[in-house]
């Protein structure tokens, strides 16, 4: 008979066993993690003091009262969300002309070079020899200023170009002091739209929202400060119950 060897203290469990069941680092959350919190920032009496005193003494420099200030503040807030709304009403792409432009401070010579374009001339040519408008956003190529949306442009611009296809070119356009005609290089209705050109749209959507708003609740005779300043109110109100509405 073969004795069997008498099992060694602990031999019953296996190594991998034992090395499982041992908890690891990172299964022991360590006490002191665990019971630490944030410390929460409170504001004491001497900090709402010393911000009351600097709020005044700002009010004071700007010369505005309180509620004046507070006004302007949710303006510019409704302002930015109106921003937003529209910007994102708007998309990304849309109707656009590429435009090109011949600028002179000549208005006999902007009437001589329109007559050689009907005449036949070339454009590009034309503009290489007499156009000063380099400073006004052209390109190098014939004076391409790129593609825009209409109601981006400054409205004398927008009302040369508005019915024009690619390839015409517009009668002679005032714009201050200097004389423009344009030239349509490509129209396209889903163009997308460069920063600039979203931006100036935005801004010309809330140009036209605050003319109708403003024409829906002046009254038509001389306003006193209170009363103009009750229709500012319900303009403003009128914006933030418009952005409320969006956000649902």
């Amino acid at each position: 008979a073969t004795a069997t060897p008498e099992a060694s203290p602990g031999a019953t469990g296996t190594p991998g066993a034992a090395a499982t069941a041992a908890p690891t680092p990172t299964e022991s959350a360590t006490p002191a993690a665990t019971a630490e919190a944030t410390p929460t920032a409170t504001a004491t009496p001497d900090d709402r003091e010393a911000f009351a005193k600097a709020y005044q003494d700002f009010l004071q420099l700007t010369q505005l009262s309180r509620k004046e200030f507070e006004l302007i503040i949710r303006a510019e807030l409704i302002e930015q969300r109106l921003q937003d709304q529209f910007d994102e009403s708007i998309g990304e792409r849309g109707p656009q002309k590429r435009l090109s432009r011949i600028r002179v401070t000549d208005p006999a010579l902007a009437d001589s070079i329109r007559q050689q374009l009907v005449d036949g001339a070339d454009f590009v040519a034309l503009h290489a020899e007499h156009s000063t408008g380099d400073e006004g956003g052209e390109g190098d190529e014939g004076g391409d200023l790129g593609w825009a949306a209409l109601d981006a442009l400054p409205d004398e611009t927008a009302d040369a170009v508005r019915d024009l296809p690619a390839g015409e070119f517009s009668e002679v356009s005032v714009s201050g002091l200097s004389f423009d005609i344009f030239l349509v290089t490509e129209v396209s209705d889903d163009q997308p739209y460069d920063a600039d050109t979203k931006s100036a749209l935005v801004e010309s959507q809330i140009a036209q929202w605050l003319e109708v708003e403003q024409a829906r609740v002046t009254v038509k005779r001389d306003l006193s400060d209170g009363e103009a300043s009750w229709i500012n109110e319900q303009i403003l109100s009128r914006a933030q119950a418009i952005v409320a509405a969006a956000s649902g």
